[in-house]
């Protein structure tokens, strides 16, 4: 899969304050560390185990070389 395949994510947000904008940014930090702290050691088994051309999310490619 090339670059040009993969599919860029777009939020389309309302018009928002800058406390609402703050609270969100905020927010999504937190979630950040949480997930990391939760998954952080298989995000990164993960990412190890991809190709170089692989995308990093999804499922691994069945041809995989690599042995896990």
């Amino acid at each position: 899969m090339s670059s040009r395949d993969q599919r860029d994510l777009v939020l389309r947000l309302g018009p928002l304050d800058a406390a609402t904008a703050a609270s969100i940014l905020d927010l999504c930090g937190h979630l950040q560390q949480a997930i990391w702290r939760a998954y952080g050691a298989e995000i990164e088994a993960h990412w190890a185990a991809t190709e170089p051309d692989q995308p990093i999310y999804g499922r691994l490619s069945p041809t995989s070389s690599r042995k896990r």
